[in-house]
């Protein structure tokens, strides 16, 4: 399929979200609050939007929602735009609706679930405990558990167009080296639902020493990638006839343009490693500066996640633009094969349930198929390596990456940018001046951090023992400033060192290659844009900066910093 040709009768990205019902999870969370921003902006006419909060006592669900998630500064461009009135109709779309996703049924009342499995079409799960540290039996009952009950739901929805689980790019992180990795699932060497079930049975005294065995016998550097491997594997298997879509993300880092060009409201993944540096806290890094930091800007994973949703409705479309079956047997089915809801014209509940008979008994050139097919799908159709592959051999994975691209963020530019930023505005809260030095393994980096960053802190302590020079003065505080800062910094680095010493090369043809042909107009693919060319990543970094300044610190007095043009934009500029 050449990129000029398109899908006739495809609706466009607008028309499949339009009077939708959407049920998704982490709200809350960082990437929750720029999804939930990017659907109320560009969706005015879409329906319900469910989001599952956990309740707090005393306090009303909705109140919480408004106070917690509404009252955000992500929200305040978008109020800007569009003006306070048709910002209370657009957000009075958003129910919050209480529950929690380490409960039997997400901690939902039998109304609310009732309601959810009878109006919804949408389902996104995001939330899930991103924590490298977290206990394994607790990190399972987040990202494993928590995610099989959201399942549990979609099987129960009556309408549901599409189904999408965010996951991790580093569920494969034994993958890393030159060559790329695939949109798709690897064979495990254990059953997943197996080992499931022996983390859950285990006692809590058991939990650290097991944990460190099955991630150096696997391959894994933290509970988190361990836990959402597994998980993916059980929901591909449990997935049954629903529209199930797996989006790995790789590190999510501060938005490119919106909701502002470095919006970040919590220090997750690099972030903590960007500010530390900033400060002055961390001069010293595990790691190669020269290789790929595939950081993802959360505008772009929000895209890729819409416009995956929008492809998975469409392929669970009519004949003019879905699965096709014609009449084989008088005991099959006799007509089209339609998943779409009866709730928005389709057929009968539970027609999708006969695809494989309707493909088994009807003519070759009625064989139910996607309109993705071999030549679209590229590397991951038919691939028998996939266990979630289906006969329609539509892409199932996709993969929001800026690695295995020719305009990639490494280590080093970061650094330099950010350093650079720091040093100039000279924050009186910085601890010493923003200088970063790369050290390829923990050999090398150990003795230089014990002896600039332990040593000292050490010397003192023993200082403060002697009589007569217990109290140092003004150095006492600083003192424990520093002994605090080499725990934090000392932390960051071994819980990075995985991901900063080893560099992957994640495909993203299903992104790139499908959803820019055929199913996307010019307006939706600029306003859905994940085009890495369109960023300029030494002021990503100072835009992550000053981010982190105003939205983490609270730290009004600094203005942002103006936007350069991308290679995108000024190629684009030169057309005109």
């Amino acid at each position: 399929m050449s990129s000029s040709n398109t899908i006739s009768n495809v609706p466009d990205i607008y028309q499949s979200f339009s009077g939708k019902s959407v049920f998704f999870t982490g709200v809350t969370g960082f990437v929750g609050k720029v999804f939930l921003f990017k659907i109320l902006k560009e969706f005015p006419d879409i329906g319900k939007v469910y989001c599952l909060c956990r309740p707090k006592k005393g306090v009303s669900m909705q109140d919480r929602f408004a106070k917690e998630v509404l009252s955000s500064p992500c929200f305040t461009p978008l109020i800007k735009q569009i003006g306070e009135e048709e910002w209370k109709r657009r957000s009075a779309q958003c129910v919050a609706v209480a529950g929690d996703i380490t409960h039997h049924r997400l901690g939902l009342s039998d109304k609310d679930y009732e309601t959810l499995s009878n109006d919804v079409n949408i389902i996104v799960h995001m939330a899930a405990t991103v924590d490298f540290q977290e206990k394994l039996h607790l990190s399972c009952e987040m990202n494993v558990l928590g995610s099989i009950r959201v399942m549990a739901l979609a099987h129960k929805c009556k309408f549901l167009e599409s189904y999408i689980h965010t996951s991790t790019c580093y569920v494969n992180y034994n993958k890393h080296g030159p060559t790329p990795v695939k949109e798709q699932l690897y064979p495990l060497p254990f059953d997943p639902e197996a080992m499931l079930k022996y983390i859950l049975s285990l006692n809590e005294t058991q939990i650290p020493a097991e944990t460190s065995r099955l991630l150096e016998q696997y391959g894994f550097p933290n509970t988190y990638t361990f836990t959402k491997n597994i998980g993916e594997h059980i929901l591909m298997k449990q997935r049954g006839n629903l529209p199930f879509t797996i989006v790995r993300p790789a590190i999510i880092g501060c938005a490119w343009r919106e909701p502002y060009c470095g919006w970040v409201d919590a220090l997750t993944a690099a972030g903590g490693i960007f500010l530390v540096s900033g400060l002055g806290l961390l001069h010293e890094i595990i790691g190669d500066g020269n290789l790929n930091a595939d950081v993802v800007p959360v505008d772009h994973v929000v895209n890729l996640i819409l416009k995956v949703t929008h492809r998975s409705i469409v392929m669970h479309k009519p004949t003019s633009y879905g699965r096709i079956a014609e009449q084989g047997s008088k005991n099959k089915v006799a007509t089209i094969v339609n998943i779409t809801s009866p709730k928005n014209g389709g057929v009968a509940e539970g027609a999708a349930g006969f695809a494989s008979d309707a493909a088994s008994v009807a003519p070759p050139r009625a064989q139910v198929r996607a309109i993705a097919g071999s030549e679209v799908a590229g590397s991951n159709a038919g691939e028998s390596a996939d266990p979630g592959a289906l006969t329609t051999n539509f892409p199932r994975v996709y993969q929001s990456s800026t690695s295995n691209t020719m305009n990639p963020f490494c280590w080093m530019i970061c650094t330099h940018s950010i350093c650079g930023y720091w040093n100039n505005i000279k924050h009186p809260k910085a601890l010493d001046k923003s200088h970063v030095q790369f050290y390829k393994n923990m050999y090398t980096f150990y003795p230089v951090f014990y002896a600039k960053r332990i040593l000292p802190v050490k010397m003192l302590l023993a200082i403060k023992k002697i009589p007569g020079l217990q109290n140092l003065g003004p150095k006492e505080k600083q003192l424990l400033r520093y002994q605090k800062a080499t725990k934090t910094v000392l932390n960051l680095n071994e819980q990075f060192a995985p991901f900063t010493t080893k560099v992957w090369y994640y495909e993203t043809n299903n992104a790139l290659d499908y959803l820019e042909k055929g199913l996307l107009s010019e307006k939706a693919k600029s306003a859905f844009s994940t085009d890495v060319f369109d960023i300029n990543w030494y002021h990503y970094g100072i835009a992550y900066s000053w981010g982190m300044l105003k939205f983490i610190m609270k730290d009004d007095k600094i203005e942002q910093p103006p936007m350069p043009l991308s290679g995108t934009e000024k190629v684009m500029k030169s057309y005109l």
